[in-house]
């Protein structure tokens, strides 16, 4: 099978668990015989806007093919400028790549710079479409449908305007995707330079667009992320997909624009023949959204997620570990808001361990470290005894827990999140609770004060019949990729 893995980028420049699971997935499926190649959103060159496709790397450690003059790639900030976002790109050029390459399969991990007929070549020469809900791209121009505290239900864009108000322009965006960016970033003392500026400069960075991390904390958390999936859209209407969804004129308001640009990406999925939701919160989200031809939930895992499980010991202070970002829509200003309440009562007798650049916050409980990269999982899980992931958002499914389980950390995870659904499968693994503080700060106080709750949950995930092994995981998409070429149109 020949399959080519589309992808935002590729480290050093782009960096994050799609990425990871991209290029784990297809490493693996080349250990089985298959062909399997990346290919990503490159340079966007000044003067000559003509699209090219430069082949790298080889055969047996895996081709990359960067497309040089793509869309931008805006990540997790949002878009300020739709018109950018939908401009034209060279059909000719993506037609002559896919009828000489003759892939079979092409599996999509964003869309993010991805022009229309890219996917328009792929299906004119009969290649097979998958995408793997990572994130909300393409439903939202921010990736996480998440607005004033909670799930967005704005399903027609209307509102997308405000929520990119800060976002970066396409001069700063186009300057990031340059390959004299990717050179320099390789370079361990480039970074490092630059958050030492940003320090002495009084700037922090990393933090989610339109995030407020106070360095009190606050209390003022209620229900708003809910974990319902069926009614974060109220709204939802059949979309036909008619019109051209290229850039909006002058004359056009904002509002219009990013209309466009809604159905610019909804045309993009409409091309999709199978959906891989990462979780029943992802199926859940996407289908009131949009209406896919067919889909299939399977978790994520990437090539670290062994079985490592062992049983703990459990003593005074209980160390809790988050690994999200800051701000609040990964749930870290409602994590804080819930410990501040329990610690008169429970002053030294927890630890709160978070992996961060930059952190607002300064409680005696802290303990902030930098950011980890995957060779270092058994470091940060051994030195763990549960891991809180409080995301408000509608997480499509969040890693760290599988990462978590499978070390025998147990989890507190809130019902937003997709990898609930490992947690409800093995009962007794860990704790699912209300996205708000007082169904949070119930289960922390529960698990400071009683060390055999958690001994108890480290024993189940010992027991439990996970079946570990990333071959086997490959395997199952593989099959997934067969069972459509196969079917009959």
């Amino acid at each position: 099978m020949k399959i080519l893995h589309y992808v935002l980028g590729i480290p050093p420049l782009r960096g994050g668990g799609a990425i990871k699971y991209a290029q784990d997935l297809a490493e693996g499926q080349r250990k089985l015989g298959h062909e399997a190649s990346l290919i990503y959103p490159g340079e966007i060159r000044k003067g000559s806007g003509k699209v090219k496709i430069v082949r790298h790397g080889n055969s047996r450690k895996g081709i990359l093919y960067e497309i040089i003059n793509p869309l931008p790639v805006p990540l997790a900030c949002g878009i300020a400028e739709p018109e950018a976002f939908m401009r034209e790109g060279d059909a000719e050029v993506y037609n002559s790549f896919f009828r000489r390459e003759r892939f079979d399969v092409l599996h999509i991990h964003s869309l993010m710079g991805m022009h229309r007929e890219f996917l328009a070549a792929a299906k004119k020469q009969g290649v097979k479409v998958f995408y793997t809900t990572h994130d909300y791209f393409g439903l939202c121009p921010k990736t996480d449908l998440f607005r004033d505290g909670k799930i967005c239900g704005d399903v027609c864009w209307k509102e997308c305007g405000k929520c990119c108000a800060g976002a970066d322009g396409i001069k700063l965006l186009v300057r990031r995707q340059s390959h004299l960016f990717q050179w320099a970033i390789r370079y361990e003392w480039v970074p490092r330079l630059k958050r030492k500026i940003f320090r002495m400069a009084g700037i922090t960075t990393g933090r989610h667009p339109g995030v407020v991390g106070a360095a009190g904390g606050t209390d003022s958390y209620g229900s708003g992320g809910t974990a319902d999936v069926g009614s974060v859209c109220s709204a939802v209407e059949t979309d036909a997909f008619h019109g051209d969804a290229r850039g909006a004129s002058a004359g056009k308001t904002l509002a219009a624009a990013y209309g466009l640009l809604r159905q610019f990406y909804l045309e993009e999925f409409r091309q999709v023949d199978t959906f891989l939701y990462n979780s029943s919160v992802s199926k859940g989200i996407y289908e009131r959204y949009i209406h896919p031809r067919k889909g299939t939930v399977i978790e994520v895992s990437h090539s670290g997620i062994q079985d490592n499980r062992c049983i703990q010991t459990y003593g005074i202070p209980v160390r809790l570990g988050y690994l999200g970002k800051p701000g609040t829509y990964k749930g870290y200003d409602l994590l804080i808001a819930a410990l501040d309440r329990l610690l008169p009562e429970y002053t030294g007798r927890f630890t709160l361990t978070v992996f961060m650049e930059y952190q607002s916050y300064r409680r005696n409980y802290l303990i902030q470290k930098r950011p980890y990269d995957y060779r270092r999982l058994t470091e940060v899980y051994r030195d763990m005894d549960v891991l809180v992931v409080p995301s408000l958002w509608a997480e499509t499914y969040g890693l760290v827990v599988s990462e978590a389980i499978s070390y025998g950390v147990p989890v507190i995870v809130t019902g937003n999140v997709g990898a609930c659904d490992l947690v409800r499968r093995y009962e007794g693994i860990g704790f699912i609770v209300e996205p708000e503080i007082e169904s949070l700060a119930d289960m922390l106080r529960m698990v400071i004060s009683d060390a055999s709750v958690l001994a108890e949950a480290n024993r189940t995930i010992y027991r439990v019949p996970i079946t570990y092994g990333y071959e086997n995981y490959v395997r199952r998409i593989l099959e997934i990729y067969s069972q459509e070429l196969t079917a009959k149109d």
